[in-house]
């Protein structure tokens, strides 16, 4: 399973792939499990963070449709 979660696809990794391992539960007496996702927690970095909010609208037929708005605009 680790093997195929880093293998690389088009030259890149698969970063849901390697995130998925820290949903496997694995007894391990030494603690290298744990220290591996605690190492897969430290390699994470936010490149870039924003608030973002979404506005849904209930049509008539009672699905959700996003309401576009565009922001950027305001000064």
């Amino acid at each position: 399973m680790v093997d195929s979660a880093f293998r690389l696809t088009n030259g890149r990794l698969d970063v849901k792939a390697i995130l998925a391992l820290k949903r496997i539960n694995v007894s391990d007496d030494t603690g290298r499990w744990q220290r591996a996702m605690e190492a897969i927690d430290d390699a994470l970095e936010v490149k870039a963070s924003k608030p973002c909010l979404r506005i849904y609208n209930r049509n008539p037929r009672g699905r959700y449709e996003l309401v576009p708005m565009d922001f950027t605009d305001i000064g």
